[in-house]
């Protein structure tokens, strides 16, 4: 069976998360050792958000994924933005409306 976390703030120095790369270094850790195979990310989104803070959000993302390739780390990271209180049919949505959704395998 697969785990897969799928409301994470584990990207270092966005929102409420991960307060420095160290820290988010010890989650992956801790994740993996848990038998996690898969995070998504969920930075917060807001409306009106700048092009320049979704920017931000790939690089420190890029910088994670560099580090779970570079320490073999046998996770799929994923990410998306949260925008709170979106709803579809009964289901909630996550927005991807600055950020192109990316995997890293």
């Amino acid at each position: 069976m697969k785990i897969i976390d799928i409301h994470s703030h584990i990207l270092p120095g966005i929102d409420d998360g991960a307060k420095s790369m160290q820290e988010t270094k010890e989650m992956l850790d801790i994740a993996v050792a848990e038998g996690i195979d898969a995070i998504v990310t969920t930075p917060h989104y807001e409306v009106g958000m700048t092009q320049e803070i979704c920017q931000k959000y790939q690089r420190v993302f890029e910088e994670v994924c560099k580090y779970i390739e570079s320490n073999q780390l046998p996770l799929k990271l994923y990410i998306r933005t949260a925008q709170k209180k979106t709803f579809h049919k009964n289901a909630f949505v996550i927005t991807v409306s600055c950020l192109i959704t990316r995997s890293y395998l």
